[in-house]
C-alpha cells in the first residue's frame, strides 16, 4: 500500500467499501480488488480496555466483530468454513485462483521456507493446523516428515486426502478447532501457516499446545499480518482486505503486535526467533517459538 489508508467510520462506509471491491475483483481481478481494499481502513468508536489479557479486552473485541460481520456472535464451526464443494477445492485452489504469479510465487515461495526452517530445527513429528489446501502439508510430508494435517473444513481434508492418495503421500488428517489434538499423541512441532490470526482463544490454546510437544518442541506462526509498534498489543484487524474477510465470510481477522506476541510465548516457556524470507516478504516471515528445558 502506498501511503496513508482512508480512512472510514460507519458500517454504511463498508458497504460502500466492499460494494466498490466486488466491482474491481468482477471487472479488473483479484489485484485490483485487493489493492483497493488495502488503501482503505476502518477506524471503530469506543474505548479499548488497558490490559490485553482481560476478558474485558476480549469481550471488546468480540463485539468489534460482531459489528462489523453482522453476525450474533463468534461460532468458529460455522463462520470458518470454506463453503465450497471438493470438486471445486480440486479444481480451482488458491493461490492460482489469483491468476497473479507474483501472489503464486510468493505464497510458495513463503510455504517452502517453512519446510526448510522444520528441517534445519531436525523436527520430524509435525501438526498443521489451518492446513486449508494442503500445499504446506504436502510439502512437509514428501520432505520426509511425518504430518498430521488439521482443519475445521471437511472439504479440505477431503481435498488432502484425494491427493496424498494420488501421489502416494503419506500423512494423516484431523479434523478440528486451533487446539484439538489427537488424544495422547506429541510432536516435534506445530505449524500455523497463515492461519494464527484465526486463533481468537489463543491465550488458552498456547498451554494446550505445549502440554503436546516433545521436549524442546517448537511452534512455528508463518505469514501472520502483524501489527504496528503503535498498534494495541493485539487487535481485529479493520483494514479493508480484514473488512472484507470479516463481513464476507464471518472469519475472525486478529492482528499481533510482535512484543506482545513473544511476551505471551514467554509466559509460556518459549524462547523466538524470527526467520524471514525476503523474496516473499510477509508470506515467508516464520517466528519459530521454541520450549525452554
Amino acid at each position: 500500500m502506498v501511503g496513508e489508508p482512508t480512512l472510514i467510520h460507519t458500517l454504511q462506509d463498508i458497504s460502500d467499501t466492499l460494494d466498490r471491491a466486488t466491482e474491481l475483483f468482477a471487472k479488473n481481478g483479484h489485484v485490483a480488488g485487493f489493492d483497493f481494499l488495502n488503501s482503505v481502513k476502518f477506524v471503530p468508536d469506543g474505548s479499548l480496555p488497558s490490559d490485553p489479557l482481560s476478558p474485558e479486552y476480549k469481550n471488546y473485541m468480540l463485539d468489534l466483530y460482531k459489528t462489523i460481520s453482522g453476525k450474533p456472535g463468534y461460532d468458529p464451526e460455522s463462520f470458518e468454513k470454506a463453503n465450497i464443494s471438493l470438486s471445486d477445492a480440486l479444481i480451482n485452489p488458491w493461490p492460482y485462483q489469483s491468476k497473479d504469479a507474483a501472489v503464486v510465487g510468493s505464497y510458495f515461495m513463503g510455504v517452502a521456507h517453512l519446510t526448510r526452517v522444520l528441517g534445519i530445527f531436525g523436527c520430524k513429528t509435525v501438526f498443521e493446523y489451518g492446513t486449508g489446501w494442503g500445499y504446506t502439508a504436502t510439502m512437509m510430508a514428501q520432505a520426509g516428515l511425518a504430518v498430521t494435517a488439521c482443519d475445521i473444513e471437511p472439504v479440505f481434508l477431503d481435498r488432502l486426502t484425494a491427493i496424498s492418495a494420488t501421489q502416494n503421500i503419506p500423512l494423516a488428517t484431523f479434523q478440528g478447532r486451533f487446539g484439538d489434538i489427537p488424544d495422547g499423541k506429541r510432536f516435534d512441532a506445530f505449524v500455523f501457516y497463515e492461519c494464527f490470526h484465526h486463533c481468537f482463544d489463543f491465550i488458552e490454546v498456547i498451554p494446550k499446545l505445549k502440554a503436546a510437544l516433545n521436549p524442546g518442541g517448537k511452534i512455528l506462526l508463518g505469514g501472520e499480518p502483524m501489527l504496528a509498534k503503535d498498534d494495541p498489543a493485539w487487535s481485529l484487524r479493520t483494514d479493508g482486505h480484514a473488512l472484507w474477510a470479516i463481513r464476507s465470510h464471518g472469519w475472525m481477522e486478529l492482528g499481533f503486535r510482535e512484543d506482545f506476541l513473544i511476551d505471551v510465548f514467554k509466559s509460556n516457556g518459549f524462547t523466538c526467533t524470527a526467520h524471514p524470507c525476503e523474496a516473499s516478504g510477509a508470506s515467508g516471515f516464520i517466528y519459530a517459538f521454541h520450549l525452554e528445558g
